[in-house]
C-alpha cells in the first residue's frame, strides 16, 4: 500500500486512565480522516482502517452501539464508563466508513511508532486536562493492586473507602466506590457502585450492599467510626 499522506500525533493529558487515552487516540484518527475527507475522495478513498493496540476500545466498539441504544445505562441502572468518549467515537464513526481492527502492541510498525511517541510524550510535562476524567479522591498512602467487583449479597460490611470517582452523565451519573473490608484478614481491594454521596476520603463506613454481585451497588451507607 503506498503512504499518501502521514501524520503522527503525540499528546499528553496531566490526569487521565489507560482506557480513556486509547479511546482518545482512536478518536484523534477519526477526527483527522474526517478533516481530509475531500482529499481522500479526490484520491479514491473511501474507506479507511485504524489499527489498534486496544484491547478495550476493538472489544467494546461494537458493544457501545448498544449502551447508546439504553441510554447509557445497564440492567441495573448503573451508568457505563467513559460514556463522553464513546459518544463521540460513534459520532465520528457514523459520518465515515472506518473500521476498527485490533493489533498486538509493537507488532507493526504503526504500534511500534506509537508506543515510542507516547513514551516520549510521558516525559514531557503533560498540558492538557481531560475534563471527563474524574480521578476522585485517594488516601495519603494509594492502595494498589488489582481491583474486584465486590460479590454482593445483600449484606452489610464495614468498609473503608480509599477513592471514589463520578461515572456517568447527566440523570446516570453515579459514584465508582473503591474500598477494603474492615475487622477482618482479607486484604483485597473491591468496588461497587451508589449515587452521588458525601464522605471523608478516610472514612470507616457501614455499609448495606444489593443482592447482585454483577453490578455491586451499595444501597446505604453510614459513618461507622
Amino acid at each position: 500500500m503506498n503512504k499518501v499522506l502521514e501524520k503522527a500525533f503525540a499528546e499528553g493529558y496531566k490526569s487521565s486512565s489507560n482506557q480513556r487515552m486509547e479511546l482518545r487516540a482512536v478518536i484523534k484518527a477519526l477526527e483527522f480522516i474526517r478533516k481530509h475527507k475531500d482529499s481522500w475522495e479526490i484520491m479514491g478513498i473511501s474507506r479507511s482502517i485504524i489499527i489498534t493496540d486496544s484491547d478495550y476500545v476493538a472489544k467494546y466498539q461494537h458493544r457501545a452501539q448498544y449502551w447508546r441504544n439504553k441510554k447509557w445505562v445497564d440492567d441495573e441502572g448503573l451508568p457505563y464508563d467513559n460514556q463522553d468518549l464513546w459518544r463521540k467515537l460513534l459520532s465520528l464513526q457514523a459520518s465515515d466508513y472506518s473500521k476498527i481492527i485490533y493489533h498486538k502492541g509493537k507488532t507493526t510498525e504503526a504500534n511500534i511508532l506509537a508506543d515510542k511517541l507516547a513514551k516520549e510524550r510521558a516525559k514531557v510535562s503533560p498540558n492538557q486536562i481531560d475534563f471527563g476524567f474524574s480521578p476522585g479522591k485517594i488516601s495519603r498512602a494509594p492502595i494498589r493492586g488489582k481491583v474486584i467487583p465486590f460479590p454482593a449479597k445483600g449484606q452489610i460490611v464495614s468498609i473503608r473507602i480509599y477513592r471514589y470517582e463520578p461515572i456517568g452523565l447527566g440523570k446516570t451519573k453515579k459514584q465508582k466506590v473503591f474500598f477494603t473490608l474492615e475487622d477482618v484478614e482479607i486484604t483485597d481491594k473491591y468496588f461497587a457502585y451508589m449515587d452521588l454521596p458525601k464522605f471523608s476520603r478516610h472514612g470507616k463506613y457501614l455499609a448495606s450492599f444489593s443482592s447482585v454481585s454483577r453490578k455491586p451497588v451499595i444501597e446505604s451507607l453510614a459513618a461507622n467510626e
